[in-house]
């Protein structure tokens, strides 16, 4: 069934319209298509949702981009600081650095499991084989997301990023169009932006994961995976509190503290926020 409005709320979801018309045109087309994706975000839960429909699909071309700074978030220009196109552009730079790090960090927190190491493994698989490749667009903000069937079969053009929650869970607000002369339009539109973007070794990324790390650097990650439920319920009680308990040192933890193991560990905090910083900094 074609999608014509999806929005994520009630099962209506993004996820569910494109595996449900891959599946359609797979048994509709004599050939494969081509799958083209424009989005400002990505991460492996994303391409989870479309991994097992494409059987029916014999490229994906993926690109990528960083998005506008919302507005809130843009900072007041100091005197000194540089104003007009030379702002913008340091703003885009400072986003494409911040789009770096953040599928970094997104990476190094997937949990360690085989189910996530056989998608990793497959997209990574695909990704060297030339079947889904990756560019991304850096002379100006990327905001559009698009998904592009075939040449002719039609779009899905709206908000939701190529991500987990964008395709699953956001409130998101997408619209079908099956129209030849703007489906076209849209074809234009993503092979411009793709002509001017760059390689993008996604891959790179994601085979770090599999590289050998240090014994020590590997106990850490246990720990941290052992306990980081509570590493963020203890960050937000040291935080909420300006003042030491009672008989403890100035910001030292309680030595009444105990772990949802129910084991007292008075210096646990400390040494978990060492595993993180060392893990994030051998992107484990």
């Amino acid at each position: 069934m074609r999608p014509e409005f999806v929005d994520n709320h009630a099962g209506n979801t993004v996820a569910v319209a494109l595996a449900g018309y891959l599946d359609e045109l797979r048994n509709k087309l004599a050939k494969p298509i081509e799958l083209r994706i424009a989005s400002g975000y990505f991460n492996p839960g994303g391409y989870r949702q479309v991994a097992a429909r494409l059987a029916g699909v014999h490229k994906i071309r993926l690109l990528l981009g960083a998005e506008p700074v919302p507005p809130p978030a843009i900072p007041l220009r100091m005197p000194g600081e540089p104003k007009g196109p030379e702002a913008e552009e340091q703003r885009f730079r400072n986003a494409i650095q911040s789009h770096d790090a953040a599928l970094r960090r997104d990476r190094d927190l997937l949990p360690f499991d085989l189910e996530q190491d056989e998608l990793l493994r497959d997209m990574v698989d695909r990704i060297r084989s030339g079947f889904l490749e990756v560019r991304r667009y850096e002379n100006a903000f990327l905001h559009g997301k698009c998904y592009l069937f075939g040449t002719d079969e039609g779009t899905l053009v709206g908000s939701s990023n190529f991500t987990a929650a964008g395709l699953t869970s956001n409130l998101e607000l997408n619209l079908g169009a099956y129209q030849p002369g703007i489906v076209a339009q849209a074809g234009e539109w993503f092979e411009r932006l793709w002509g001017e973007a760059k390689p993008y070794d996604l891959a790179a990324l994601y085979e770090a994961r599999f590289q050998p790390h240090p014994p020590y650097v590997i106990y850490l990650r246990f720990l941290w995976e052992l306990f980081r439920k509570d590493l963020g319920a203890a960050e937000a009680r040291r935080s909420s509190s300006s003042r030491p308990s009672s008989g403890t040192a100035s910001g030292a933890p309680s030595v009444s503290s105990t772990s949802s193991t129910g084991c007292s560990s008075p210096t646990r905090w400390d040494w978990e926020r060492r595993s993180s910083r060392a893990i994030s900094s051998a992107q484990l």
